[in-house]
């Protein structure tokens, strides 16, 4: 008998198109930028996308194109400034000449940015940037920045210091930058290339269809679960304490870029959660008994998520701190998700109780995505909210031909559509690509694969 959709995930659905609608007034508004100078280079932030652009934004509701530019510049650098003079106002976007009222420290082409109430959220760093340097650069208004520029020998010139470290840490988090510093020296490059590997996207996509052969369609499904689960919970612990990362500190330590706030570390979580959920499933299904044996096992597992941790502190974008909470945090959600996949096997309504769980995770999601503005969760919510109201194949085959169609599938969306939706603009159209694209992986992980394959004529042996 056919499933009907859950109510709570058409609330959900409905939510999120009213949200859309409430944004699109906003987006409209008349927007004002700031061009700030030092000797020939131009101050740029990076956003949460890594894309460069003058700092500066929309207007709020009665406010001033002035007042705009100092608000939005503040929030996003945490800088005092003036503006000075109007550079252009083009198609509702106001380029102000700007300069600091107080000497910005600086180390190298990086500033300051511990102050910016916004950094983590919208903003990942802020450096000065030549005119030759800003076109290698990922930038999202280039031609913005190219009459910048042009003009930029007509903005007052802003004083900046040189500093060791940015900020005043803490005993704890001086110490803990010291083991950052001390934890690039070692010999490990190749180790950290391959321990990074192990907390990507693209490292999930191609492990699902060898999940999907060697545990079967419900383990894909449930490994996904835990993926989910473990975004949303890496991001609303990032939400609700963020803590800087390593390079907000010291821009000397950044050997790769990251956004959002440290802790926890997201690829230690997904890594440990990952291989321990694996090496749980191996347990069971060997029937594994000895305490030593079982030990082993799951120190190996661990040891994926240890590998990834090493990978992120020596990149420079966590500390020790974030691997130990990925650690406990990802052993955690892999225990949780293995508990609940044996209960869920011995139950009847074994689909029922699996879409209630997707519509848990999605409305989690959303409630906590909305009210806190955490753009990351719209990846479990759209996930979630697919695998919740999508119907179970009546026929689920493991076997190579079923997950060289589940690894097609997730190469198109993921590999070909999902990068495409990223470099798309404005931000409401790259945001609603992604959402369908991430809400077509729940759909065919959860059931588009396994109904092809239904229908897919194969020989069995005798």
């Amino acid at each position: 008998m056919p499933l009907p959709a859950l109510p709570s995930c058409a609330a959900s659905l409905r939510s999120v198109l009213l949200a859309t609608l409430l944004l699109v007034p906003q987006l409209a508004s008349a927007a004002s930028v700031c061009v700030m100078r030092s000797g020939e280079r131009m101050l740029l932030v990076q956003d949460v996308t890594s894309r460069w652009q003058l700092p500066g934004g929309t207007a709020l509701h009665g406010e001033l194109p002035p007042q705009t530019a100092l608000r939005e510049t503040w929030e996003e650098t945490g800088l005092q400034i003036a503006t000075t003079d109007l550079l252009e106002d083009d198609a509702g976007v106001h380029v102000f000449a700007c300069r600091a009222t107080q000497p910005i420290q600086v180390q190298g082409a990086a500033i300051d940015v511990l102050d910016a109430p916004h950094l983590g959220r919208e903003l990942i760093q802020a450096r000065w940037v030549t005119r030759d340097e800003a076109r290698q650069l990922r930038t999202r208004f280039p031609q913005q920045l190219e009459h910048a520029y042009q003009r930029l020998h007509a903005v007052a010139e802003s004083e900046v210091r040189p500093v060791a470290r940015f900020g005043s840490a803490s005993a704890f988090r001086q110490a803990e930058l010291d083991r950052v510093q001390r934890t690039q020296q070692w010999p490990v490059r190749g180790l950290a290339v391959v321990g990074n590997v192990l907390g990507e996207f693209w490292f999930y996509l191609l492990a699902m269809p060898v999940l999907w052969m060697a545990f079967g369609a419900q383990a894909s499904r449930l490994m996904l679960m835990a993926l989910m689960v473990v975004t949303l919970a890496v991001q609303s612990i990032k939400v609700f304490a963020p803590v800087p990362r390593p390079f907000s500190f010291d821009a000397t330590l950044s050997l790769a870029g990251a956004a959002g706030p440290s802790l926890p570390s997201g690829h230690t979580t997904s890594a440990t959660c990952f291989f321990v959920l694996v090496a749980l499933w191996l347990l069971a299904r060997q029937h594994v008994t000895g305490r030593f044996k079982r030990g082993a096992v799951l120190g190996i597992a661990l040891m994926a998520g240890v590998i990834a941790g090493v990978a992120r502190v020596w990149l420079g974008v966590h500390y020790w701190s974030d691997v130990a909470a990925g650690l406990l945090l990802g052993s955690a959600i892999a225990a949780g998700i293995h508990a609940l996949g044996t209960s869920l096997a011995r139950h009847e309504h074994l689909a029922v109780r699996e879409r209630i769980c997707w519509a848990a995770i999605a409305s989690v999601s959303l409630a906590v995505g909305v009210a806190w503005q955490a753009v990351p969760l719209l990846l479990p919510f759209c996930v979630a909210a697919a695998c919740a109201v999508v119907p179970r194949a009546t026929q689920e085959r493991a076997s190579v031909g079923s997950a060289a169609l589940l690894l097609a599938g997730l190469l198109v969306l993921g590999g070909v559509c999902l990068p495409m939706a990223q470099h798309a603009e404005p931000f409401v159209l790259a945001a609603s690509l992604q959402a369908l694209v991430y809400m077509g992986l729940g759909a065919w992980v959860a059931w588009g694969a396994g109904a092809v394959t239904a229908l897919w004529p194969m020989k069995h042996p005798r």
